[in-house]
C-alpha cells in the first residue's frame, strides 16, 4: 500500500469515528430478556417468542428458540416494559430432514397470552401446559 493509500484511509477512518461519535439509538427503551422454554418437561428445540406492546404502533421485541432457550440480545430485540402480549411458537424439526424446503413440525399449538413486563432487563422462564400440543 502507498502512502496515498494509507492517507486515504486514515481520512476515511476518522471521519467515520466523527460520524458515529455523536450516534444514539433512536426510539423508546428496550429491556432484556431471556430464559428458557420448556414444553411437556422437556426444552423446546426452535421456535419464536415473541412480545407485542399494547400500546400500538410500537414495533415489539422478539427472540428464536434454540436448544431450549432465548435471549433478545442473542439475534433479537428487547421489549418494551409495560403490558404485552406474549406468543411462543416452538418446533421440533422439519417433516422431511432431506428436504431443505421441508415444513417445520409443530411442538405445540402457538401459545399467546398477556403479561407486564417489567421495566429492566429481566429473565423469565416458561413452561408450556400439556393441552397446547397439536
Amino acid at each position: 500500500m502507498n502512502l496515498t493509500m494509507i492517507r486515504i484511509w486514515g481520512v476515511l477512518i476518522v471521519a467515520f469515528a466523527a460520524g458515529t461519535a455523536g450516534c444514539r439509538k433512536q426510539g423508546p427503551e428496550r429491556y432484556r430478556m431471556s430464559g428458557t422454554i420448556s414444553f411437556a418437561g422437556r426444552p423446546v428445540p426452535s421456535g419464536m417468542i415473541s412480545f407485542e406492546p399494547a400500546e400500538k404502533g410500537i414495533g415489539g421485541g422478539f427472540a428464536p428458540i434454540v436448544n431450549g432457550t432465548y435471549d433478545t440480545d442473542r439475534t433479537g430485540r428487547g421489549h418494551l416494559g409495560g403490558e404485552h402480549t406474549v406468543q411462543i411458537a416452538g418446533f421440533e424439526g422439519v417433516r422431511d430432514p432431506s428436504d431443505p424446503d421441508s415444513p417445520a413440525v409443530p411442538m405445540f399449538k402457538p401459545i399467546t397470552f398477556t403479561e407486564d413486563l417489567p421495566k429492566e432487563s429481566t429473565t423469565r422462564d416458561f413452561a408450556l401446559p400439556m393441552d397446547a400440543a397439536p
